[in-house]
């Protein structure tokens, strides 16, 4: 009589887990938490990482034109990044519920696929930001009034960091000369080789009276002094590959009148617009002041 083995069942850790349907709720609730996930529950990793990357591209794209020179084109990157997002939200809803039941159109991820998506895309993106604000943009926030009226005690501006060659007139941000661990914003009022001098608070660049319509004084002419330099400066020509630069606060402002030039080298970048403005010392119904957010700075 021949005997039969009894019946085993066998396992395999290589094996793919049985598939289950996708649902449509879980799919957008997980794009919904981080972009992407949803594509990876409906079993299409390669798309998350396509759409990350097209993502990724169109924001360089986008910046590295220019388009956040203005304070439409802010709101224009900020809207198409959220368009962006609910598209990859919809599109792993749609997915779902329309091939949920076909196990044939998705592969299983476990649940350390998911962290490991959310933790290379993280890093991806803290690289893209530092790499936007080191070569692009950046936003500043004006803790002092040397600036003013152009640029008030707190407000937020954005500093267009492209490689660009200061010109007078422009309101730039520079690592400041005395102590490189700080920052200033002053406006660039001469260039390599001009001659500049300040007579009784008056600016005359390479022998002629500049007319600013910038600059704010707060002290009369009666007033001044002609042993000050804030005052009574120079003439002295500014050397090659250097600038001098002040604050529209004429009398105000702790300049070039009284530590130097500034390196063509150090400047950050050129202040474009205010994004945001408020007076912390006001109460809270004027607190936020809507009239300068989205001016451009000139």
């Amino acid at each position: 009589m021949d005997s039969v083995a009894p019946q085993r069942h066998l396992s395999s850790s290589s094996a793919t887990p049985d598939t289950k349907p996708r649902r449509v709720r879980t799919a957008l609730v997980l794009s919904l938490l981080f972009p992407g996930l949803g594509q990876i529950y409906n079993g299409q990793l390669g798309k998350a990482l396509a759409l990350w990357g097209g993502w990724t591209i169109a924001y360089f794209c986008a910046v590295a034109a220019g388009l956040l020179t203005t304070f439409v084109g802010l709101l224009v990157l900020i809207f198409g990044d959220f368009a962006i997002y609910l598209l990859i939200c919809l599109e792993a809803a749609f997915y779902a519920r329309r091939h949920g039941m076909d196990s044939r159109r998705f592969t299983p991820y476990r649940w350390y696929a998911y962290l490991r998506f959310v933790a290379i895309i993280g890093a991806l993106n803290l690289a893209e930001a530092s790499l936007s604000r080191r070569f692009f943009f950046n936003a500043y926030k004006m803790s002092s009034g040397s600036m003013e009226p152009t640029l008030l005690i707190g407000e937020h501006i954005i500093v267009d960091k492209r490689p660009r060659t200061p010109s007078r007139g422009d309101v730039i941000v520079f690592v400041f000369p005395p102590d490189p661990t700080k920052e200033y914003v002053k406006r660039v009022t001469a260039v390599g080789r001009d001659s500049v001098e300040i007579r009784n608070g008056v600016t005359y660049l390479n022998g002629q009276q500049v007319l600013d319509p910038h600059a704010h004084f707060a002290v009369a002419a009666q007033d001044r002094s002609p042993a000050s330099p804030r005052d009574n400066f120079g003439p002295i020509r500014v050397p090659a590959g250097k600038l001098f630069v002040m604050g529209d606060s004429r009398d105000h402002s702790y300049d070039s009148r009284f530590w130097g030039f500034v390196d063509n080298t150090k400047v950050e970048g050129r202040v474009v617009f205010i994004y945001w403005s408020w007076d912390l010392e006001s109460d809270a119904a004027t607190r936020v002041r809507w009239q300068r957010i989205g001016m451009p700075v000139q």
